[in-house]
């Protein structure tokens, strides 16, 4: 036991340290070319490293970690600037990804709500609660109102699930990379990334999701696609179920397979395209490849540890 909490804290461990080391590159603000896809590319980044942030304050103890710290004050150095603060305003096609940086702030009690009102305004004209997407990105949008405290006409956890390709629980043989990314997201948001049960996930229903997650996590791990596997591994950690010798293994591979600046490898990294490179545009080509894996697996060994140890002291 001592071994695998070990590996868990190593891997987050290492990840922040990495994420620490480039999370200017982070930084939105940075882009001179006043190109609209790397200002999106950016925020969305931006909000993932937020995420990270707001998911370890809900499971701290004690002090806040200097490099979280680090990564808040990045995050409260771009809200600051009032034409980033305008663009949830300016730009309500990308309502979520601009107001996923207030939400961070404001539950890392990083900023008053001061500027809630406002970004309630903007809900309240209807546009970005209704605008078509996919059953799982609903859920995300109301999970991410909830968390913001905000109003909203969106349906229930339950009405939106109904929709999802989880909730139909088809042939896993079928599914593609993007609907396991759907699958995964699913439960983090039903769960409120573990925080919550949900009345759907019950009995057999619930098995057979269990069973999924678990099959899905040897698939990848057996395709080392590590962005994938954290996800799943996440999963596990939002339904606080962990399935055994799978379980064990994949962490100790994911171990194995970090690299030694700490990042781990995103599904398209390759390490001989990157030794090709000058060191600037190695930098920018791990960060590309990488930060969306490093992010993800920081969150589920966090967490994991977080939730192992907890558990361990209660027996």
């Amino acid at each position: 036991m001592a071994e695998k909490f070990e590996q868990i804290y190593l891997c987050y461990d290492h990840a922040l340290d990495w994420l620490d080391e480039h999370r200017e590159l982070f930084n939105p603000l940075t882009d001179k070319s006043d190109n609209p896809s790397a200002d999106i590319y950016l925020t969305k980044a931006l909000g993932e490293l937020g995420l990270l942030c707001m998911l370890y304050y809900r499971s701290k103890e004690g002090d806040v970690e200097p490099r979280i710290q680090h990564f808040l004050q990045l995050i409260f150095g771009v809200w600051q600037q009032p034409q980033y603060q305008e663009r949830i305003i300016r730009r309500p096609e990308y309502f979520q990804i601009y107001t996923m940086i207030y939400i961070v702030l404001q539950q890392c009690n990083v900023i008053t709500e001061d500027y809630k009102e406002l970004i309630q305004l903007v809900i309240d004209q209807r546009y970005v609660t209704a605008t078509e997407t996919t059953p799982m990105r609903l859920l995300d949008r109301r999970h991410m109102l909830d968390c913001g405290q905000f109003h909203h006409s969106l349906p229930s956890y339950e009405q939106l699930y109904h929709n999802t390709l989880l909730a139909q629980t088809p042939e896993l043989a079928y599914l593609t990379d993007t609907d396991v990314y759907a699958v995964t997201h699913t439960l983090f948001y039903l769960t409120d990334f573990g925080r919550s049960s949900s009345p759907i996930l019950q009995g057999d229903h619930l098995a057979t999701i269990q069973w999924s997650i678990e099959t899905l996590l040897g698939l990848y791990l057996r395709n080392k696609n590590w962005d994938l596997v954290g996800e799943l591994l996440l999963d596990c950690y939002c339904l606080h179920w962990y399935p055994g010798t799978v379980f064990d293994l994949a962490w100790e591979t994911i171990r194995k397979h970090q690299l030694p600046d700490g990042s781990i490898p995103g599904p398209r990294y390759s390490q001989e395209q990157r030794d090709k490179l000058d060191s600037t545009a190695s930098i920018h080509y791990c960060f590309e490849e990488n930060y969306h894996t490093t992010i993800v697996n920081a969150i589920t060994s966090f967490l994991t540890y977080q939730d192992l140890k907890m558990s361990a002291s209660a027996k």
